[in-house]
């Protein structure tokens, strides 16, 4: 009788076990962490540091994905490396795909792709796109995955997209984990007030440096300068990650840092730095590391407001004037 009880316990305890969750990335996971947060702790796909552009995945990667009952990316627009994994997942396995989901504001690439030869392209003057303009979602199901459209992907640079991919999330799990349907409901109430006030406090700090002119690496701001009514990018290094710029393109590029007086031209730690070098020399630019994927930062509960927070502070301090690294 010991016996049986014993089993109908271990029974009963595997049936309400917590989901097992997989984000691809470190601020994907963030979010998802305080949504299930008092439940379990999520899994996170990509190491700290890494880029999830071009990225391979090891055995113990591809496990972690068979073995979850929920995956959460952003889409093959980022994500390009998972796709054909997710096509081969258990049926049981669920995946939630962020960039087609009504509520999360997506926007479209503000650069011409090309083969690195061309001028440069002012960003400044390109106020023509709106939120859902200039991209296709393509006719894949929003949980499946699907072919790469011109959406910029960097969606959760936006603390308003961050609460919208939070309640993706927490619709997810309460379907696959309605036992714990009210922690993650109470979870994104606590979300949706400590992410506003998130974003009320980083655009009263960037308000001072608001049209200060600036370059980045690639186009990967939009959200997060739309948040914070920041209009001084002027261009980026890169139209596509792993093609060089060419000649004419570095010289239009230097051409814009003179002529715009661009005070700070932003680098990332993903990826060397010396073509920025080569297009400030001779001005004034000063090179600042950004950090879009956070991986100076422990990701987990409480951890996107800290990532966001530093992703700030280095935008205000360069163009501000202060801590830049040359």
């Amino acid at each position: 009788m010991r016996c049986f009880l014993l089993f109908i316990c271990l029974a009963a305890g595997a049936v309400h076990a917590a989901p097992r969750v997989v984000a691809t990335i470190a601020p994907l996971h963030s979010i998802v962490a305080d949504v299930m947060q008092g439940v379990a702790k999520p899994d996170v796909l990509l190491r700290p540091g890494l880029s999830p552009h071009g990225y391979a995945m090891r055995p113990s990667e591809l496990r972690l994905l068979y073995n979850a009952d929920l995956v959460v990316w952003v889409g093959p627009e980022l994500e390009t490396f998972l796709m054909t994994s997710l096509e081969s997942l258990p049926n049981e396995v669920k995946v939630l795909r962020l960039s087609d989901k009504d509520n999360i504001h997506t926007l479209p690439y503000r650069l011409e792709t090309s083969s690195g030869d061309g001028d440069s392209h002012d960003m400044a003057d390109d106020d023509a796109h709106d939120a859902h303009g200039g991209h296709d979602h393509g006719s894949e199901s929003s949980d499946k995955p699907g072919v790469s459209s011109n959406i910029d992907p960097h969606i959760w640079l936006s603390p308003t997209n961050a609460i919208a991919i939070a309640e993706a999330v927490a619709g997810k799990l309460v379907a696959i984990d309605p036992d714990n349907a009210d922690r993650y409901r109470h979870n994104l109430l606590l979300i949706k007030d400590r992410y506003r006030e998130l974003e009320i406090q980083l655009r009263s700090q960037l308000a001072p440096h608001a049209a200060v002119t600036f370059m980045v690496f690639h186009d990967a701001y939009q959200y997060f300068e739309r948040a914070m009514n920041l209009t001084g990018n002027v261009g980026a290094l890169h139209d596509i990650i792993g093609i060089t710029p060419g000649a004419r393109r570095l010289q239009a590029l230097r051409r814009t840092v003179r002529s715009k007086n661009v005070r700070c031209i932003f680098a990332e730690p993903q990826f060397p730095s010396n073509l920025m070098k080569t297009v400030a020399e001779g001005s004034d630019a000063r090179i600042a590391l950004v950090d879009p994927l956070g991986a100076s930062t422990a990701s987990g509960v409480g951890s996107y407001p800290v990532m966001m927070r530093i992703f700030s502070d280095d935008f205000s301090d360069c163009l501000a004037g202060e801590n830049a690294s040359e």
